[in-house]
């Protein structure tokens, strides 16, 4: 298998089912580490974690499940959650994963319509509310290592009768029989992040996931003697198949945080070595805003690169980030629908863009009208390729086809000469000042050039004569503070009169989802508090 990326035509792997990826990982390099918990200060070999894998498949073919069985995954990112996922596909069963804390009042119906026959959680989990209201059968999972789950309302009964154990012996004809799932089966069902409402459940085949695996290992040039680091939950498709999928397909070693964290950050890579780690805006802004002192600094100097996605990153954040840490950055493009659409390889970068498109996906540029934008004008983007989703979920069990039609995205890009894209906006975002559309992502730009703003974010409020105007909440560089004329000035001197923000509104924290993604709904409603504030003054 070549897991080296190729610039123009990268050599790509055939799929191959997890039965046949763990047995070649564990016969080419057993005691090698598979998985690290940084947190909890575990591993796991490969040659542990393919029995590991198999013990639980078998466990799992005694309750009922085979292929095609839908089982909740109700886990924090952890090596646990990563050996149940497995099993689970081994059997050729589909994994449902959900963090209900995220989605709270949407969880069950979420729940209902992933319908699943079973629920998988961590054994800390079995208070939740969740799996009382659901009523499924369950199945907690041991903590590796051999150790009972520390809560003393499971009963020893519940523990022989409910718990999936790693370390259980079982005879290896007892999966001769069980087929490898084939790329066109149902891998999984996972969740949009639902920022613009109700989360949407996405189907995937294991087609899906081996080409967006393929395509980070080519865009990001990973290796077998990579050392990956992933702090964002695996319930993200992002965290799926930038993390979890090269990890299998490379046999690279892949550390796990259940979240970021600025303190220990620096220890996690210079204790295990980490070369490539998983990033988004959100931790490069905080790394800029609260610069890590020269000694830990340094203790990132194994890091040959890290990737940004999930959101857009301010061209000058990334300029400064590499000029202060001198790690490359790899700026990606895609969502929950599409997997990668673009991104930039890591032997040519081009900063302020998130690259060229992928060569198993089409990209086209529409005006307003349906026709197709030359290089250099904006429009909304089209995407074709045939690793998009399967489909939506519905309700009622039907699927909301996606592949094998163009896909509309909601946002607004243009391309330049080279064939990069640059993004603009969110097409729900655009602000619309007196019939001239205007992209948030410019003013925020120019806001961002000012010293004293570390973060920007801007939102159109409803105007009486031109219909709305831009609104700005900026955020203070570390031991600056916020002049609101002084950056009004700044955008004066930048922006044309009609782009120029009406008001600044300091904040401490710009509001965002556990994903890093911007929640401008909240922005409107602290605009509007504010407003009702300053009138009762």
């Amino acid at each position: 298998m070549n897991c080296q990326a190729g610039f123009i035509k990268p050599l790509r792997a055939r799929y191959q089912s997890v039965a046949q990826l763990l047995e070649q990982h564990r016969r080419d390099m057993p005691a090698k580490q598979a998985l690290v918990d940084v947190e909890r200060q575990r591993q796991i070999s490969f040659a542990e974690l393919a029995h590991a894998v198999d013990s639980v498949a078998v466990q799992l073919i005694r309750h009922g499940l085979g292929k095609g069985s839908r089982a909740l995954l109700l886990s924090e990112s952890s090596i646990e959650k990563i050996i149940a996922w497995l099993a689970l596909w081994r059997i050729g069963a589909v994994v449902c994963p959900l963090d209900p804390f995220f989605y709270r009042s949407a969880a069950l119906a979420t729940v209902q319509t992933m319908a699943p026959d079973i629920i998988l959680a961590d054994a800390g989990q079995q208070d939740l509310d969740l799996l009382r209201e659901v009523a499924l059968p369950t199945l907690f999972l041991q903590s590796w290592g051999g150790a009972a789950p520390d809560d003393a309302a499971m009963s020893a009964a519940t523990f022989a009768d409910d718990l999936l154990t790693f370390d259980a012996p079982f005879e290896t004809r007892a999966l001769d029989s069980v087929a490898a799932p084939a790329a066109s089966d149902l891998a999984c069902l996972s969740c949009t992040s639902g920022t613009s409402g109700i989360p949407k459940v996405v189907a995937y085949d294991h087609h899906a996931y081996w080409e967006n695996g393929q395509d980070s290992i080519d865009l990001l040039g990973l290796e077998a003697q990579d050392r990956s680091l992933e702090y964002r939950s695996l319930d993200w498709f992002s965290a799926q198949i930038l993390s979890l999928m090269p990890f299998l397909q490379c046999g690279l070693t892949l550390h796990l945080a259940r979240k970021f964290s600025y303190r220990h950050f620096p220890d996690w890579i210079a204790s295990h070595r980490i070369s490539f780690c998983a990033g988004v805006p959100a931790v490069i802004n905080i790394l800029l805003n609260q610069p890590l002192g020269e000694a830990d600094g340094k203790r990132l100097s194994s890091l040959r690169r890290m990737s940004c996605s999930t959101a857009p990153l301010a061209e000058i954040n990334w300029a400064e980030f590499e000029k202060r840490y001198g790690i490359p950055l790899v700026n990606l493009y895609g969502s929950s629908e599409t997997g990668w659409i673009c991104g930039n390889r890591y032997q040519q970068v081009c900063t302020g863009t998130v690259g060229r498109a992928l060569d198993n996906v089409e990209i086209e540029i529409r005006s307003r009208i349906g026709a197709s934008c030359p290089d250099g004008s904006a429009g909304q983007v089209i995407v074709s390729s045939d690793k998009i989703a399967l489909g939506y979920l519905q309700a009622d069990g039907q699927l909301h086809a996606l592949r094998g039609a163009p896909l509309a995205m909601r946002d607004i890009a243009m391309r330049d000469a080279d064939g990069c894209l640059r993004i603009i906006g969110r097409i729900d975002d655009l602000i619309s000042r007196g019939g001239a559309k205007i992209a948030p992502a410019e003013i925020e730009a120019v806001l961002l050039s000012h010293p004293d703003v570390a973060e920007a974010a801007v939102i159109g409020v409803a105007d009486a004569v031109y219909g709305q105007q831009p609104i700005c909440f900026v955020v203070a560089r570390a031991g600056r503070r916020i002049d609101p004329g002084a950056i009004l000035r700044h955008c004066a001197s930048l922006l044309p009169r009609e782009k120029l923000p009406q008001q600044v509104l300091a904040v401490a924290a710009l509001p965002r989802n556990p994903r890093g993604k911007l929640i401008r709904a909240e922005l409107v409603r602290m605009h509007r508090q504010a407003a009702q504030a300053s009138d009762q003054a």
